[in-house]
Order: structure tokens, then C-alpha cells, then sequence
């Protein structure tokens, strides 16, 4: 689980990085290296799942739509004036995982929160 982490965080971080380079963004070379180690971080990561699996070590599946306290731990909240996102997943910061059909790993999620009216 921890070099699916790796690889997934680092192929998150190398594709955040390129992208605010405009320099790098307009020169074919950067750009082919780029994809390049973007297919082999996913195909990493990819594989380490299909390895997980042959362990009876799934990923959970619960995403995003309101926070599920069962499956998902909050390590972040983000500000919304929506109050229809209140309580809502934002985003998913790393993957929880299933182990012989229990939680091994709650999922670490962003969630919004609705800001206090003035």
C-alpha cells in the first residue's frame, strides 16, 4: 500500500509541477519526458493494485458525495457558501483500502463545510 502511495503522490506532484512551467509546457522534449514518466508512474501504480488484489486487498470505493465516517477520515476542510456541498466530499487526498472484507485503511478525504453566516 505504501509504494502505491508513493507512486500515486508522485506522479500527482510531477504532473502539478509540469503544469505551471509554461516553459517546459511549450517544448516537445519536456512535454514527451513528462508523459513518458506520467505512463510509468501509472502503470506503477496500476500494477501495485493488481498485486494488492492477489491479497485480498481491495480499494475502497466510497469516492466522492456526502462523507461516509465509516470509510473515510477528514484531514482537510474547504470553506463553501453552497450549503448543498456542506458535508460533501471535495476531493479524495488518498485511496482507503479493504483487507479480507474490513477497513485496513479508511480513505483520507477533503470535505466541504459551510462558512458561518456574518
Amino acid at each position: 500500500i505504501a509504494l502505491h502511495d508513493r507512486s500515486r503522490e508522485e506522479q500527482v506532484l510531477l504532473g502539478s509541477w509540469f503544469r505551471r512551467d509554461a516553459d517546459m509546457l511549450a517544448r516537445l522534449d519536456c512535454r514527451q519526458l513528462f508523459e513518458r514518466c506520467d505512463a510509468i508512474l501509472g502503470s506503477i501504480t496500476a500494477e501495485t493494485l493488481m498485486i494488492l488484489r492477489t491479497f485480498d486487498v481491495y480499494p475502497l470505493a466510497a469516492g466522492g458525495g456526502v462523507f461516509n465516517p465509516r470509510q473515510q477520515r477528514v484531514v482537510a476542510v474547504e470553506l463553501t457558501t453552497n450549503p448543498d456541498l456542506d458535508g460533501q466530499v471535495a476531493r479524495v487526498v488518498r485511496l482507503g483500502f479493504m483487507w479480507a472484507g474490513s477497513i485496513h485503511r479508511p480513505e483520507q478525504v477533503v470535505v466541504f463545510k459551510q462558512e458561518a453566516k456574518k
